[in-house]
């Protein structure tokens, strides 16, 4: 069982107490096989099952929606154009600014 497996086993039980968390490691830190191949022997292979387990654990980062708005009007832009919305009573946003994509 790899740290990333032992981490899935354990988020499907949902959220649980540390105390919960800490039995079921020792419980299963004899089975554990680390991404270099070896067991968990000593306190460096301990630091690395942690780090592991760590890694198994965190969220890959949301992506960041682009803003395509003007930033002299707030029109969104469309396409890869200037600007040069219309904004009512005879007026055009002068942005200039090109839409990024």
């Amino acid at each position: 069982m790899t740290p990333s497996e032992l981490m899935a086993d354990l988020n499907r039980c949902g959220p649980q107490e540390l105390y919960v968390v800490l039995q079921y490691f020792a419980n299963h830190l004899h089975e554990i096989t680390l991404a270099n191949g070896c067991h968990v022997r000593d306190a460096s292979d301990c630091k690395a099952f942690l780090r592991e387990c760590a890694e198994a654990t965190r969220a890959p980062s949301p992506p960041r929606p682009r803003d395509h708005t003007c930033p002299d009007c707030g029109h969104e832009h469309e396409g890869r154009h200037e600007c040069k919305a219309y904004i009512g009573e005879g007026r055009f946003c002068p942005c200039e600014s090109k839409v990024t994509a």
